[in-house]
């Protein structure tokens, strides 16, 4: 996941909360340089994942994915991972409300 403007005008994207706060959106770029917006992702969970490797499951439809899933691929800092744990799962927003 990267900022919009700094994919759009392919610039180095820097992962701090200066470039974040100015980026009014975020999307998914491909290893060949394509990008897709996440229109059902709120900010937050985009924010979340700015500038992190994820694998993403979804529907493509032209240049938007409808995301359901999201899996998040980088190892924490200083810990080694045994494997990729879900950090977003659309299911688990029908449970929360589901719940109330």
């Amino acid at each position: 996941m990267q900022g919009i403007k700094c994919t759009h005008y392919k610039v180095e994207c820097v992962n701090n909360d200066r470039f974040i706060d100015m980026e009014p959106d975020f999307v998914l770029v491909m290893p060949n340089g394509e990008y897709h917006f996440t229109a059902n992702l709120s900010r937050s969970v985009k924010v979340r994942h700015a500038y992190k490797r994820v694998l993403v499951e979804g529907e493509l439809k032209g240049q938007e994915i409808w995301v359901d899933k999201i899996v998040d691929l980088d190892e924490p800092q200083g810990k080694k991972c045994r494997k990729s744990q879900s950090s977003w799962d659309w299911s688990r927003q029908d449970e929360f409300w589901e719940s109330r």
